[in-house]
């Protein structure tokens, strides 16, 4: 039954399959998950008092070990200062390989990770999604391309021999422009994927482009992943519109240690039990309430050459609670740094400002960046619609003055900034705490 099952998943190793199915019927049976959470917790606890110098040093009682409350809170800052003695005394026997994230906020952090595992759950969200043997997934990510064919302007490669996990093919953020956008959307119409993953940020623009120039696309998506940036409704609603298609959100890090998803229009993130642990914690290092916000704080259950444990990542969350077995967060908020600081130093987190206010002039804006290099000033760097007008420029100005207590001065003549994968930010922020 195993081989027949397999035949229809060629897409996949036949442990990989096994691995899905099982995780499929753990998915039923909440119970039965949380079990498998707590022995793969006690397991790299154990493994870190043993194997890791810093988890050694922390002095934790031999009977405590397998409390994680008892650990204090990893930052990026502990990672960089004590990187070898978080790494596994085994190192050299382990298949390793490099990552490295942060590079956007100014403190970039390398990171040494074991056999991957996040292929398997990227597999079991798209078979949630319909995916079968044979559909197209196309990726729009920040992927560096040949310059020759760069040169040519041969924008879609191949990007995997297999369309599981990640997409067979891809086109980069890092070379579209105004000029060549039309192009993109072309190799998109004649490719006819089923599924698309990407950057929210690239597929709006895309998004915006097809709706502006009135484009058929005449595809037959079955839904666009959107992952590795923060994400809006606003986006959503042009997306929707311009590939009349169901969206998903996916969340995660280059930290490998929380992959959580969106089911429905509700937008709600449900995060893998067995990948992770995920905790959100408030200012005084204390579990939220349901409906409360606080910081994502997440722990491994994967990585014994490097273990995070209790790991800060900077992102912010709405605690849902718990469903299935499964941590629900309501919303993600945006990441700590993803403030702006007002004329008296106050930070003011941008999604508060922007994104629950009634703001007209954000639907006359194709794309925008804010960066800040004193408090009470921000700059804004705006590429305008046909829509956009003066008033549009005021009521932006008072957004910020009244509701943000902060100055805006207006760009509409710079180039964008990307992050070297590719990725856009919606700030740039130059000042560090205050």
């Amino acid at each position: 039954m195993i081989k027949k099952a397999f035949k229809m998943c060629s897409d996949l190793t036949i442990f990989d399959y096994i691995r899905v199915k099982i995780d499929r019927l753990s998915c039923k049976l909440p119970f039965f998950i949380k079990k498998r959470q707590q022995r793969k917790l006690k397991k790299i606890l154990k493994y870190a008092n043993r194997h890791c110098n810093y988890y050694k040093n922390l002095n934790i009682n031999s009977k405590e070990i397998y409390n994680l409350e008892r650990y204090p809170f990893l930052t990026k800052k502990i990672i960089i200062d004590n990187f070898d003695d978080i790494m596994s005394d085994n190192r050299s026997k382990m298949i390793k390989y490099v990552s490295h994230t942060g590079g956007s906020t100014g403190e970039p952090l390398e990171l040494c990770q074991g056999p991957g595992h996040d292929d398997i759950f990227q597999i079991k969200l798209w078979k949630r999604k319909g995916y079968k043997n044979g559909d197209i997934i196309l990726a729009l990510d920040g992927a560096k391309v040949d310059s020759e064919a760069i040169k040519n302007r041969k924008y879609l490669y191949i990007k995997s021999k297999t369309q599981l996990p990640y997409g067979g093919y891809g086109l980069s953020s890092l070379y579209i422009t105004d000029d060549n956008i039309g192009e993109y959307c072309n190799f998109i119409k004649e490719l006819k994927p089923q599924f698309i993953r990407g950057y929210p940020s690239f597929v709006y623009r895309i998004s915006n482009y097809i709706i502006k120039n009135k484009i058929e696309m005449n595809l037959n998506l079955k839904g666009i992943e959107l992952t590795s940036e923060s994400s809006y409704q606003y986006q959503y609603d042009v997306i929707r519109k311009a590939f009349n298609c169901d969206i998903f959100l996916q969340y995660g890090h280059t930290e490998a240690c929380v992959f959580g998803y969106t089911f429905d229009d509700s937008m709600r993130y449900y995060c893998e039990p067995l990948y992770g642990i995920v905790e959100v914690i408030n200012e005084k290092g204390k579990h939220v309430k349901k409906g409360e916000t606080g910081e994502v704080v997440v722990t491994t259950l994967h990585n014994y050459l490097m273990p995070l444990i209790r790991y800060k990542t900077g992102d912010y969350a709405e605690y849902g609670g718990v469903d299935d077995g499964k941590v629900v967060l309501n919303k993600v908020l945006g990441r700590t740094q993803d403030y702006i600081y007002d004329r008296n130093n106050n930070k003011v987190l941008l999604t508060a400002l922007i994104f629950a206010q009634h703001f007209d002039a954000l639907g006359k804006i194709e794309r925008w960046q804010i960066e800040q290099y004193k408090s009470g000033m921000v700059t804004l760097r705006i590429k305008k619609n046909k829509d956009y007008k003066k008033s549009s420029e005021m009521e932006i100005k008072q957004l910020f003055d009244k509701v943000g207590n902060v100055d805006v001065e207006f760009d509409y003549k710079s180039k964008f900034v990307l992050t070297p994968r590719g990725k856009s930010m919606l700030l740039i922020q130059h000042i560090k705490d205050v």
